[in-house]
């Protein structure tokens, strides 16, 4: 996993890179639903996961006024982009 922070005017933008399974264009607005998982063998849970991380940044981040987007492509990885507003 990469990670890249920047401040554009008057937004801030933090990207989180990684190299996994990617997702297909069909399933990505799924990403945000709580309890989907991309790679369905994670569902028996024996990694602790749920499914619910990236439904909850999601909301975290319109409770601030910011907004969460993904780019992502199968065998290529994803990234996932957090925008937010710049506080002065």
């Amino acid at each position: 996993r990469r990670q890249r922070q920047m401040c554009i005017r008057d937004r801030i933008y933090l990207f989180v890179r990684d190299d996994g399974i990617g997702i297909s264009p069909e399933n990505q607005k799924k990403v945000w639903d709580r309890f989907w998982q991309a790679e369905p063998s994670r569902s028996d849970n024996r990694q602790g996961s749920n499914g619910l991380g990236l439904s909850m940044v999601r909301e975290i981040a319109k409770l601030h006024r910011g907004e969460m987007s993904l780019q992502s492509a199968p065998r290529q990885g994803s990234t996932f982009t957090l925008k937010m507003p710049k506080e002065e």
